[in-house]
């Protein structure tokens, strides 16, 4: 198969794995009340508010651009610079072609970097390890392989298209 070919391939596999996974959960939390240490007075309070069901949650990296984009209308300045640096800056460094904001003169030399998966979902989920054992169960969802394939693809992709000079 010829370079040209093999990175239209490899194009396609990385939009599409990307586009999964960009809808697919990447990460849950749940609460375990066993693990919680709720003192004994407490557990008919904390059982009538019925917390694991509202603690009950997955999210996608789509879910959560939506929620920092409705954050950003009403006001949240932090909601609204996570908006960008999720919805803007992550994704559109994870193309193999220059950001829009590359050409910018306060930018320095572009260089293509690794989708979203990485920088966003993993360290968090990574980070909800020591969570565990205190009942708040924060994990990785099955979205995680489709983002880890658009990350393979991207990375095959660059190795197919010539140096840039």
């Amino acid at each position: 198969m010829e370079a040209g070919q093999r990175a239209k391939v490899l194009a396609g596999a990385f939009a599409a794995s990307l586009c999964v996974g960009l809808f697919a959960p990447c990460m849950s939390l749940r609460l375990d009340l066993e693990l919680l240490h709720i003192p004994p007075a407490l557990k008919p309070l904390v059982n009538s508010l019925h917390l694991p069901e509202a603690a009950y949650a997955d999210a996608s990296l789509w879910m959560c651009i939506q929620a920092l984009l409705l954050s950003a209308c009403r006001g949240e300045v932090n909601s609204a610079v996570a908006f960008v640096m999720l919805a803007w800056v992550v994704l559109s460094s994870s193309s193999p072609s220059p950001p829009p904001w590359a050409t910018w003169p306060c930018s320095r030399t572009w260089r293509p970097r690794r989708p979203a998966a990485r920088r966003s979902g993993c360290p968090a989920c990574w980070g909800g390890w020591r969570c565990w054992k205190s009942g708040v169960i924060l994990s990785g969802g099955w979205g995680l392989i489709p983002l880890a394939a658009a990350e393979l693809c991207h990375h095959l992709l660059q190795r197919c298209l010539p140096a840039q000079a």
